[in-house]
């Protein structure tokens, strides 16, 4: 008898002993420190961009005249000489999808029978370095709206007419679509007024 008081205790102890778990804590705080981190990540990728433009020859890349974008003018020299001293190396078409993962807006131009790429973003402008902070990286969401469970029934589908909030979602992306339009119109106006410089399609040094 005295041997199963004995055990009845022992395992008492051994389950005050063990440490307390709280899955759903520890799963926010992990989604917290991938967020904290992807926030790091962000601004250090755009602190290096900023500075690459501030040292990289102006016949390769630079600021546009009003600042509000930046043009490149030599990809195979960007690529190869420029791009590997501030990030890992990588193709030029890589890092013009690295831009736009960030926001980034890019047009394409011929100048002078040359080849351009403008990117421009309204947080990254030459001498506000302190903007690019606010610069994130777009996350992607999953679609879960409509996907089968238990067997194959759909919860909650995806209603067929149109809400107010449905209409509001259309309005935002309406005048979203309006505001691109007019910042690609700036960033062509920019560039084909490189045209107009005489000799090389490279600006000045």
């Amino acid at each position: 008898m005295w041997q199963r008081e004995s055990i009845i205790r022992h395992c008492r102890v051994a389950t005050l002993a063990m440490p307390f778990s709280d899955a759903g804590n520890n799963e926010a705080l992990s989604e917290d420190a991938l967020l904290d981190a992807n926030n790091l990540t962000s601004t250090t990728y755009m602190d290096k961009l900023y500075t690459m433009l501030e040292q990289c020859p102006k016949s390769v890349a630079s600021w546009t005249p009003n600042g509000t974008a930046f043009v490149v003018y030599d990809t195979a020299e960007l690529e190869a000489t420029i791009l590997p001293q501030f990030f890992k190396p990588i193709k030029f078409e890589s890092f013009a999808r690295h831009l736009s993962s960030y926001g980034f807006r890019k047009i394409k131009a011929v100048v002078n029978n040359s080849e351009l790429f403008a990117f421009r973003h309204t947080s990254f402008v030459r001498g506000q370095s302190d903007q690019v902070h606010a610069i994130r990286r777009r996350r992607r969401h999953r679609h879960t709206e409509g996907t089968s469970t238990n067997g194959g029934d759909t919860a909650h589908p995806a209603p067929t007419g149109l809400t107010a909030v449905g209409l509001q979602d259309l309005r935002d992306a309406i005048n979203q679509l309006r505001s691109d339009m007019a910042e690609t119109k700036a960033m062509v106006h920019t560039l084909m007024s490189l045209d107009s410089l005489d000799g090389t399609p490279n600006p000045p040094s």
